[in-house]
C-alpha cells in the first residue's frame, strides 16, 4: 500500500512539473506585429493598460514579436510616429496567457489572429 502512495506522489510531481515547462505561464501573452503594408513603420511602440513596449521600425514585410505582461484589464494599441494610434480589437487582464498577431499597415488593423486562455485552463 505504501509503494502505491509513493509511486503516486512521484507521478503526480512529474505531471505538476511538466506543466510548468509545457503551458505558458498565466500573464503571459506574446504579441507579433507583422507589416503588411508598403510603408515602414517608423518608432513603433506596444501600449496596453499602464505600459509600454517599444518595438522600432518595422519594415514592409516584416514582423516583431515580444512578451506582455498585464496586470489590469487592457486591450493593445499601436502608436507610430505621424500616424494616429492603431486600436488592436482584443481584450485580456491579469491571468491570460496565449497569443495575439496582427497584420497592420501604417493606416488600419487588416486581420487578428487572438488565441488567449484565462489560467491553466
Amino acid at each position: 500500500m505504501k509503494k502505491f502512495l509513493l509511486l503516486g506522489a512521484i507521478i503526480v510531481a512529474l505531471v505538476a512539473g511538466a506543466a510548468v515547462f509545457l503551458w505558458p505561464p498565466a500573464n503571459t501573452i506574446t504579441f507579433t506585429a507583422t507589416n503588411v503594408g508598403t510603408e515602414p513603420m517608423r518608432s513603433l511602440v506596444v501600449h496596453i493598460t499602464g505600459k509600454s513596449y517599444a518595438i522600432g521600425d518595422l519594415a514592409p514585410g516584416t514582423g516583431k514579436s515580444l512578451q506582455l505582461h498585464p496586470g489590469a484589464d487592457s486591450h493593445i494599441e499601436l502608436a507610430l510616429a505621424g500616424h494616429p494610434r492603431l486600436v488592436i480589437d482584443c481584450y485580456f487582464s491579469g491571468g491570460y496567457s496565449g497569443s495575439i498577431a496582427a497584420e497592420v499597415t501604417v493606416d488600419q488593423v487588416v486581420a487578428i489572429n487572438n488565441s488567449l486562455i484565462f489560467g491553466a485552463y
